[in-house]
């Protein structure tokens, strides 16, 4: 093969600026059209206008020449001696163009070592592993455009060692730390393992369909940030040990998320802010404001200044005591009523007490 050149899908016509004249003894040694519309060409060759490509040219769509965005990172990496080697699963990437493989590195320090194999699975066997040796595996994702996501989590074994085949413990303790309307965290007792927990698989279920994986964490806690406001849903956790030994379930643990408030409509400003003193405290009244779904309570500003200061306390009436004056000196108050929408009132009228 002495020429190369591309043609305009449209109109055919011939696309001067990817035209290759090969050159040298050799010719083009190999062609490739690859999935993404790209031309591989191996060879001697010079691009024409006598410009040298050594080796290798790559020629695409100027949309995947300039894509330089990274894989995202294979997660859950694990690795487990089989009868002929030792085998790793983990769990797919994601590209903007798209994955084309993943690599697939081992060494035998801990460290992350040179490439094994390239694969487009999301498993591997070694079968060139040597019985009583630690291996130390972790794996990259590829692209059509050269770029390498993050390595993987590192996972290790050593073949010819007894195979683990105990479950660890179930995660017992199971609780929602909080809930809100885009987050649910939780927390449980951890698991224990012959050999050594690897990580929690965190199930989800909204109490209208079976339970499905939501997360993994490292540690017995773990926030779902997936969730919807105002939806009942119920979690389990399940632990899993580097042989892929999972075990059984935790107890159930339902959350309630807070339902995302559409009220956008204020209070109306509390009125008659008066303030007493009393026994070595500020006693403070005021009229109740209302609003159109219901007042959820009052924030008090104080101050020594006259100004507006900052927030003191939150009451859930229309009077509030400050027990925490000092004799002699003079506090200006304000009070702003807020809503469960997180709606706040303009601030009442202000008064100042001498304590």
């Amino acid at each position: 093969v002495r020429s190369v050149a591309a043609f305009d899908g449209t109109t055919g016509d011939r696309i001067d600026d990817l035209r290759l004249d090969l050159s040298g003894a050799g010719g083009a040694w190999a062609l490739l059209g690859a999935s993404d519309g790209c031309l591989w060409v191996g060879g001697d060759i010079t691009q024409s206008g006598g410009r040298w490509l050594s080796g290798i040219g790559r020629f695409c769509d100027q949309s995947v020449a300039t894509d330089s965005e990274r894989p995202t990172t294979p997660k859950g990496l694990v690795a487990t001696t089989a009868t002929d080697g030792i085998e790793l699963r983990w769990t797919g990437s994601t590209d903007n163009f798209g994955v084309t493989g993943y690599e697939v590195r081992r060494s035998t320090d801990g460290t992350v070592g040179p490439i094994l194999d390239i694969v487009e699975r999301l498993d591997y066997l070694d079968v060139s592993a040597v019985p009583s040796q630690n291996y130390t595996y972790a794996v990259t994702a590829i692209d059509d455009g050269g770029n390498r996501s993050w390595r993987s989590n590192f996972a290790s074994v050593q073949p010819g060692a007894s195979i683990d085949d105990t479950r660890p413990t179930a995660p017992q303790g199971l609780v929602i730390d909080a809930a809100s309307a885009s987050a649910v965290s939780l927390s449980w007792n951890p698991s224990s393992d012959n050999v050594g927990v690897a990580r929690y698989i965190v199930f989800r279920s909204d109490n209208a369909s079976t339970a499905t994986e939501v997360g993994r964490s490292e540690t017995p806690a773990f926030t779902d940030s997936s969730v919807t406001g105002g939806q009942d849903y119920t979690y389990s956790v399940r632990a899993i040990d580097a042989a892929a030994n999972l075990s059984w379930r935790s107890n159930n643990a339902a959350a309630s998320t807070v339902a995302v408030s559409t009220d956008t409509e204020r209070p109306t400003t509390p009125m008659g802010l008066n303030g007493l003193t009393t026994g070595g405290t500020v006693v403070l009244t005021w009229t109740s404001a209302t609003d159109n779904v219901g007042v959820t309570g009052y924030e008090v500003y104080r101050s020594n200044d006259g100004t507006l200061g900052p927030l003191l306390s939150t009451s859930t009436s229309s009077s509030f005591t400050d027990a925490s004056v000092e004799v002699g000196v003079s506090y200006t108050y304000a009070v702003k009523a807020y809503d469960a929408g997180g709606n706040m009132s303009w601030r009442s009228n202000m008064t100042t007490v001498y304590s």
